[in-house]
């Protein structure tokens, strides 16, 4: 991700601010994570930390954190008109919250022409 780290970012929050108003049901992210993570039992929606939610420009975002071999890890589901993508990946950059959901939407929408 480019360098997101040196900038600050205030993002709305959705009401409510919590996983409720999710376009996708915890089953579903459970799911990708044991995907992701070659089904470890330990791997699922049960180990996630809600954060928070975020409206960023015409998209709606919900963030969790998680331990992932020791480093901090996030996961992800963004809402682009019907358009609904979980994700998860490791925070080596060290961003915060908001510069992490900052940086998936650049990611999403400029440098793959979303």
């Amino acid at each position: 991700m480019r360098d997101f780290g040196a900038l600050a970012f205030e993002l709305e929050r959705l009401a409510p601010d919590a996983p409720e108003g999710m376009p996708c049901s915890t089953k579903e992210i459970d799911r990708y994570l044991k995907l992701e993570s070659g089904g470890a039992n330990d791997s699922g929606y049960a180990r996630l930390r809600f954060l928070r939610s975020a409206r960023i420009n015409d998209g709606k975002a919900w963030l969790w954190s998680y331990d992932e071999a020791g480093e901090q890890a996030y996961c992800t589901v963004i809402q682009q008109g019907r358009d609904v993508t979980i994700g998860a990946a490791a925070n080596w950059a060290k961003l915060s919250p908001e510069q992490y959901l900052v940086a998936v939407f650049f990611e999403r929408n400029v440098w793959k022409g979303g």
